[in-house]
């Protein structure tokens, strides 16, 4: 999931924006260091950061709304499930290039932006954009919009059609 290059781009977005916080949710074998990494932060920025464990499905919903911005930085992710969960909650998501959903679910500037993975600049500019609350929201509105074709519908019409070709 990259945590610390979510940890170090926040870190510079928090030097020039003292109105910004991070929520780190989940637990794994990142977690000492993790730790470590903050705890090495100048104490404003350390402070600014909250780590919680694993939640539940309802407690996830809670957290994604009160949200203002949802960033899924992996390395490697072949959907990220997480986005979808996002956009339902109708929050604005910054989503790395090598998340499969970064290709067709997450519209570059509609519903959320794409950086490219691994690039710190790229990640904070992007992080930067949306601290422009006229910008998020305008994004946050056409989240949820962006996944009607991403349903049980339209997933199974899909693969009728599919199917219908292959029969032919």
């Amino acid at each position: 999931k990259n945590p610390l290059l979510l940890i170090d781009a926040f870190t510079q977005l928090r030097q020039q924006n003292d109105n910004v916080r991070l929520l780190l949710v989940g637990n794994g074998i990142l977690e000492n260091k993790i730790k470590e990494r903050i705890s090495q932060l100048p104490m404003a920025i350390a402070t600014s950061i909250t780590l919680l464990p694993v939640q539940d499905q309802r407690q996830m919903k809670l957290l994604y709304r009160v949200a203002n911005v949802f960033v899924l930085p992996s390395k490697s992710e072949t959907w990220g499930l997480s986005i979808n969960e996002a956009l339902a909650s109708g929050t604005a998501v910054i989503v790395s290039d090598k998340c499969g959903s970064s290709k067709d679910l997450v519209k570059n500037e509609v519903n959320g932006l794409v950086f490219k993975s691994g690039d710190i600049k790229d990640l904070v500019q992007k992080m930067q954009k949306m601290c422009n609350d006229e910008f998020r929201e305008k994004l946050a509105r056409k989240s949820k919009n962006s996944l009607k074709n991403y349903t049980y519908h339209s997933f199974k019409t899909a693969l009728d059609q599919v199917f219908a070709k292959n029969e032919n």
